[in-house]
C-alpha cells in the first residue's frame, strides 16, 4: 500500500519559511522543516538551550537519547477537521520520513503505527534530531539542534537549569587529553558553580564525570572519576564549599547525551555534570 506525499518545503536553515493565516501570533514553521498542508500551528515553544528525550533503535534495543541544544517545540492542528481529512498516522510518518530522507536525515526510530518517528542530521559536524508525533487531528514536531550552550556558564543559568531539570553539564569545565587536571578556562564555570552553592546553603549535589567511548572502559571510568574529584576539591579548596555537600562520580561512557559515532557526538559526551542530591 502506497501513502500520497504532500508538498514540504526543505532546505537545512534556510530563510523560507511558510505561514498560515490562522496561526499562533508569534509562530511560525522550523526553518529545517515545514508543516503538513491544511495544518496550522496552534502552540510553538524555542529555546537557545534545552534538552529532549528522543527514542532510538540504532543497534536494534530501545535506547534513549537526550541531547542538547536550541530546542522547537511546535504543535499543528487542522482548523476545521471533517470526516476523513485527517491525515492516518503512517501517512504522516512516511511523509516526514522521505522528506527528511531527501536532505540526508537517517530513521533512527521508526513506528508508524503508533505515529512517531525520530530522524537525525548530521552537517558540518553538528546534528539534529527531528521527531515527529501524531496525535489523531493534532501533531507535533520537535527539533533539536545539538550543541554546546553558546554562552559563559552563570549562577543564574546553573540555578535555572537545577530547578527545572535537576542537572547540567558543564562544558565549560575543561581537561587535557586521558587528565584529569583543570585547564585554566574552566575557572569562570567553577566560580559560577561556588556561586550557586553559597547562594544556597542547603544545596547538596553529585559532581559526576562523563567521557566518550574511546579506549578501555575502566580506564574511563577511573578518569571520569578523577576528573569529578578535580571538580569537587577545586570547589572546597579554592571557593570554601564543604565536602560534605559534593559527592564527586564517574560514570565513563555510560550516559550518553549523543552518538558515539562521530566527533561531534563524542564532544558533547566528555562533560561534567552538576546534579542535584
Amino acid at each position: 500500500m502506497t501513502h500520497p506525499l504532500r508538498p514540504f518545503v526543505f532546505a537545512w536553515m534556510s530563510p523560507l519559511l511558510l505561514f498560515a493565516l490562522g496561526d499562533k501570533p508569534g509562530c511560525k514553521d522550523h526553518p529545517l522543516v515545514t508543516r503538513m498542508p491544511g495544518y496550522e500551528i496552534v502552540s510553538c515553544e524555542s529555546n537557545a538551550f534545552g534538552t529532549h528525550r528522543f527514542n532510538s533503535r540504532e543497534g536494534g534495543d530501545l535506547k534513549y537519547l537526550n541531547p542538547e541544544g536550541k530546542l522547537t517545540e511546535l504543535k499543528y492542528s487542522l482548523p476545521s477537521p471533517q470526516a476523513g481529512q485527517h491525515l492516518s498516522k503512517v501517512t504522516l510518518v512516511r511523509n516526514y520520513q522521505n522528506a527528511l530522507r531527501a536532505v540526508g536525515g537517517k530513521v533512527i526510530y521508526d513506528n508508524p503505527e503508533g505515529g512517531i518517528t525520530v530522524v537525525r542530521l548530521s552537517k558540518e559536524g553538528r546534528e539534529t534530531y527531528v521527531e515527529v508525533k501524531h496525535y489523531s487531528t493534532t501533531y507535533t514536531l520537535v527539533v533539536l539542534e545539538q550543541g554546546a550552550l553558546e554562552q559563559a556558564v552563570t549562577a543564574s543559568h546553573i540555578t535555572t537549569a537545577l530547578e527545572a531539570h535537576g542537572r547540567i553539564a558543564l562544558y565549560g569545565i575543561t581537561f587535557d587529553f586521558n587528565k584529569a587536571d583543570l585547564k585554566p578556562d574552566s575557572e569562570a564555570a567553577l566560580k559560577a558553580m561556588s556561586e550557586v552553592l553559597k547562594a544556597s546553603p542547603d544545596l547538596k549535589v553529585h559532581i559526576v564525570g562523563h567521557t566518550d567511548n574511546v579506549g578501555d572502559h575502566l580506564t574511563n571510568l577511573r578518569l571520569s572519576k578523577a576528573r569529578a574529584e578535580s571538580v569537587a576539591a577545586a570547589l572546597t579548596g579554592r571557593f570554601g564549599i564543604q565536602a560534605s555537600r559534593l559527592s564527586a562520580e564517574g560514570v565513563a561512557a555510560l550516559c550518553p547525551v549523543a552518538t558515539q559515532a562521530t566527533e561531534a557526538g563524542r564532544a558533547l559526551n566528555r562533560r561534567v555534570e552538576m546534579v542535584r542530591r
